[in-house]
């Protein structure tokens, strides 16, 4: 059944593998395709109509370029009952253009509270998502199996399982897990954390898969640290043994592995460079471009010094764009995020969102304000177009805010019914957003 999704406007219808290096720096891999048996599900969702009246005029096209946010959105009544929905919103009124309506929920065959975020193919169509489960332990909450991954069709309205492990399937965190070409998706797939919580020889495995749940293969293992799509190739660091901290330090391990990059489409890998430090990598999605940011981690791992680098696939410095002298050991540069054209980076140091082309210099664009917490960003995805950046905040309260490009313009997100006032705002709470392209007619 086909979606029906109208926005009125005043003008119309607006690896089990071993890998080593050798001296002409190209790496052989023995992969094995291994798929584990699971079966498609297929979910179909009633239609969808969304209509927004009395809107500035502006043409299809200005529509089409600021697509639609995806989000969660935590709801609680006056009885203290709890939910969580996936919703979205034109992009219109995200900036601000117009006014929003009331959050379009989308009917899930999954628990919204057991997923992150919905990760875009590059056509905007479909996008992929993980399922995941935990449980509360001693030192915290811990992961439980099963995982499964999921793809929404967005012109259908409908879900489809393509995989279930009885693994851990990694957050990719900033990454996109879709090839720029859409016919394929990479995960990271992990060991179940012991109920100690200690991450001694886990075992981590690099996966692709196609987005209809074929020709599934395992790339590298025992241990890999995937980073996203660099243009048509991957983007990692591997081992050929899993961390094991009763004979080697953690920053020994980490810097000591090698930048892979790896086409799956042909098999050529080839090793890049060795980091100089235990860094962030962002690559950006024309593959022309590498981001090295010093992360927020452990004091042991870092200095107060905190630095994001641009390099060539090669390993060369291009520019830095920023170094910051942070007095909190445990702070970092977080999040990072490239626009689709690899035309802009954002990212934020302590309270600041920054932007920047990739050789030019940082403008500040949005300040937390930290008078009454410690305030911080989640997350920050670019509009399809590059024009707005959308940003998850919480300083005090959880919120979405919308900053252009250059600064000059910040909206906070707001919609039909929405409470604005701080003591009501918690009854909803938006999180999780991505930001999707529509692309064509």
């Amino acid at each position: 059944m086909k979606r029906l999704l109208t926005i009125i406007l005043s003008i119309g219808v607006v690896l089990s593998s071993g890998w080593l290096a050798s001296q002409n720096n190209t790496v052989e891999i023995s992969a094995d395709v291994q798929a584990e048996p699971t079966s498609s599900k297929n979910w179909q969702i009633s239609p969808i109509s969304v209509t927004v009246k009395n809107v500035p005029d502006k043409s299809e096209k200005n529509a089409n370029s600021l697509g639609e946010v995806y989000f969660k959105l935590s709801s609680s009544d006056d009885l203290g009952k709890y939910s969580i929905q996936l919703v979205r919103l034109p992009g219109f009124c995200v900036i601000g253009a117009i006014e929003c309506p009331q959050p379009e929920e989308i009917q899930t065959p999954f628990d919204p509270q057991n997923i992150d975020y919905l990760d875009w193919s590059p056509d905007g169509k479909k996008a992929i998502t993980f399922e995941s489960f935990s449980e509360e332990v001693e030192w915290g909450m811990r992961r439980v199996p099963p995982s499964r991954i999921y793809i929404f069709d967005v012109e259908e309205e409908t879900w489809t399982q393509i995989f279930e492990t009885s693994q851990h399937i990694l957050d990719p965190g900033n990454s996109t897990m879709w090839s720029p070409d859409g016919k394929w998706i990479a995960f990271v797939q992990s060991d179940i954390m012991p109920e100690s919580g200690k991450r001694e020889n886990e075992i981590q495995k690099l996966f692709v898969i196609r987005p209809d749940g074929s020709d599934m293969k395992m790339l590298f293992s025992p241990a890999t640290h995937f980073f996203g799509w660099s243009g048509e190739n991957l983007l990692l660091q591997a081992s050929d043994h899993p961390y094991d901290s009763s004979s080697e330090d953690v920053i020994t391990y980490l810097q000591n592995r090698d930048v892979i990059s790896f086409n799956p489409e042909t098999g050529e890998t080839t090793v890049l460079f060795k980091p100089d430090r235990y860094s962030a990598l962002y690559p950006s999605p024309n593959g022309k471009f590498l981001a090295f940011a010093d992360p927020p981690t452990r004091p042991e791992l870092t200095t107060p010094i905190k630095e994001i680098r641009l390099f060539d696939p090669s390993g060369k410095l291009f520019h830095s764009l920023g170094s910051y002298n942070n007095n909190q050991l445990y702070s970092g540069i977080y999040p990072v995020s490239w626009s689709a054209d690899s035309n802009l980076i954002a990212y934020r140091n302590l309270r600041k969102m920054y932007i920047s082309k990739p050789l030019g210099q940082p403008v500040e664009v949005y300040q937390l304000d930290d008078t009454n917490v410690q305030p911080s960003i989640y997350n920050a995805v670019f509009s399809p177009d590059g024009s707005y950046l959308l940003m998850e905040v919480f300083d005090g309260r959880p919120k979405l805010v919308a900053v252009s490009a250059d600064g000059k313009k910040q909206h906070e997100v707001t919609w039909s019914g929405h409470q604005e006032a701080e003591t009501d705002s918690l009854n909803q709470q938006p999180s999780s957003p991505s930001w999707r392209p529509i692309v064509g007619p």
